[in-house]
């Protein structure tokens, strides 16, 4: 990796060429973030028929067509994605359904005024075939939706970082030591931000790493 060089693929705006960027480093510091590419559509949907849309499509124009049209929208994932387009939502349509894998994470007083218990029955299932509720007492209840929009989280990939011929690498930051320096990389390549991967960061975990690749790379 030493006197690496780095590829960068330009196109400018209106244009069809395509010009490249040739840079030589000493060193490369990776600070992409762990949320990537966004993970693909569960099989388990694959009988559904109409739009399936990842959280990170969400946008202001999305959340006025489910206003504008009502749409039916199945939420799908019980983590922070999840619970800020659902508190956007349910003031735009009355047709929303969160489906979470576990008992719901999120505290009652953040519910609307509905009957809190009708508001989570969803989540009391056993199994989820599309649009198809199995609830615990053996009924099944059907529901159409407009929309499924997938709140499950991204992959880490760096397809884009060639390494030489028979070093090994893995995208897991707990295979990097300090989750920062990959084996045998360690004085040229770092990743910083992924001292708490998906968890959020805390800065004295960041800062730390940070001070010591300042110190490798001045050597």
């Amino acid at each position: 990796m030493t006197n690496s060089e780095f590829v960068d693929r330009q196109t400018k705006e209106g244009e069809n060429d395509e010009s490249m960027l040739h840079v030589q480093a000493d060193a490369l510091i990776v600070a992409t973030g762990n949320s990537q590419v966004p993970n693909g559509v569960p099989s388990q949907l694959a009988g559904f028929k109409d739009r399936i849309v990842h959280s990170s499509a969400y946008d202001e124009s999305f959340m006025q067509e489910v206003a504008d049209k009502k749409l039916r929208v199945l939420i799908v994932g019980g983590g922070e994605s999840s619970a800020d387009i659902s508190a956007d939502l349910c003031d735009q349509s009355p047709n929303l359904t969160v489906w979470l894998r576990r008992p719901p994470c999120a505290a009652m007083r953040y519910l609307n005024r509905l009957d809190e218990t009708q508001q989570i029955k969803a989540n009391q299932t056993v199994d989820f075939p599309t649009c198809e509720f199995s609830l615990p007492d053996g009924t099944k209840q059907r529901r159409e939706f407009d929309i499924i929009l997938l709140c499950h989280s991204f992959r880490t990939e760096f397809s884009w970082l060639h390494l030489p011929d028979g070093i090994p690498f893995s995208a897991n930051p707990r295979s990097r030591f300090l989750h920062c320096f990959p084996e045998g990389l360690g004085d040229c390549l770092f990743f910083l931000g992924y001292a708490r991967p998906g968890k959020g960061g805390i800065p004295s975990a960041a800062e730390m790493p940070e001070s010591i690749y300042r110190i490798v790379a001045a050597w």
